[in-house]
């Protein structure tokens, strides 16, 4: 699947037999693994291939992708440029919470100032009794 988006992106005049080319394998979505049709459609959004978001469409919508691989139904047409913004509130791909386009990353805390000297201690001892040598 690279190679086929790198020969795409180097030889232009290829573009559109490569695009058939991920379009035919996705077109067999749902024999497949959803890892794999999410990785289809990440090299079809990555080669700009509008002609194959009815086919997309129809995996997302046989729930055959792997969502956190490439995003939801709504994160591939802002991709390819069919919609501006999302119009449902971002699901929860993972797990946790992801921030709105526009927004700032959460930032994550330090540990307490104490916990770190600890945890320094309990890793130096461990590293010591490791190195020992036997006798």
């Amino acid at each position: 699947m690279a190679s086929l988006t790198a020969i795409a992106q180097a030889f232009p005049e290829s573009r559109e037999r490569c695009v058939a080319i991920l379009s035919e394998q996705l077109a067999r979505f749902a024999g497949r693994d959803d890892c794999l049709n999410a990785l289809l459609i990440n090299d079809l959004c990555t080669l700009a291939a509008v002609e194959a978001a009815p086919l997309m469409e129809q995996a997302f919508a046989a729930e055959a992708v792997e969502l956190p691989i490439v995003g939801d139904w709504e994160d591939v047409q802002i991709e390819l440029g069919l919609l501006q913004r999302r119009l449902t509130p971002r699901p929860n791909y993972l797990g946790y919470s992801l921030p709105e386009p526009g927004e700032s990353a959460p930032t994550l805390r330090k540990p307490a100032a104490g916990k770190t000297k600890k945890i320094q201690r309990k890793q130096q001892a461990k590293s010591c009794r490791r190195n020992r040598k036997k006798k």
